[in-house]
């Protein structure tokens, strides 16, 4: 619009004498722009997330750097599979290593007795945890076969102190030579020196877990 010599651009006003200028429009663009920005930040965000997560997995999966949850978890999957192992290789003697006569409730009894000493019924059946009814039947068939010997108790004469006879002793010592040979001939059979080597080793470790006296 022009008045004279006075023209008017189409994005200003006078004021008296002094130009205002008219703010400007906000360009349609901007608006973009900021959804775009906003869009890359989250997922920048969402990126970084992502590494560190996979960075935790990795450290999870190396067993040289764990966290204490992870040490945890470790030592519980150790021990369930050493109790696995360890059921199954008792299944195993009792079914291929036959203790010759004796039953191994038998052979239990006798070796409790042979390691803390003599007893009477009742305490020896605390020791194994069964009955005294139970352990009364056991200790009647070894004195049958001449394994233990019974004594009168002299501090209570209703009860009697069973003792392992020479004869017990050397049925024990057979039961024992027979589930030694056959750990030898699988140790000799199934593993290499390396292996057998690694087990040795790993004997000291496993009597003191089991809190076992060594022979």
């Amino acid at each position: 619009m022009e008045l004279g010599r006075l023209s008017l651009a189409p994005d200003s006003m006078w004021l008296g004498a002094r130009r205002i200028p008219a703010v400007a429009a906000p360009k349609a663009g901007r608006p973009r722009v900021c959804r775009e920005y906003m869009k890359e930040d989250y997922e920048d965000k969402l990126h970084t997330c992502d590494a560190q997560r996979v960075s935790q997995r990795r450290l999870s999966d190396d067993v040289g750097v764990r966290t204490p949850d992870d040490s945890s978890a470790a030592t519980q999957d150790v021990a369930a599979q050493l109790r696995i192992t360890a059921v199954a290789l008792v299944r195993r003697l009792r079914s291929t290593a036959s203790p010759g006569n004796l039953t191994w409730s038998q052979e239990a009894a006798l070796l409790r007795l042979e390691t803390a000493g003599p007893q009477t019924i009742s305490q020896l059946a605390r020791a194994e945890g069964t009955r005294s009814q139970s352990m009364g039947a056991i200790v009647a068939a070894l004195e049958a076969q001449g394994l233990v010997n019974r004594a009168a108790d002299t501090r209570d004469g209703r009860q009697s102190i069973i003792s392992v006879s020479d004869d017990g002793r050397c049925a024990l010592d057979a039961a024992r030579a027979i589930k030694q040979d056959w750990l030898a001939e699988r140790l000799t059979g199934q593993l290499n020196k390396s292996e057998r080597e690694i087990v040795a080793k790993a004997v000291p470790i496993l009597q003191r877990i089991a809190d076992c006296p060594t022979e």
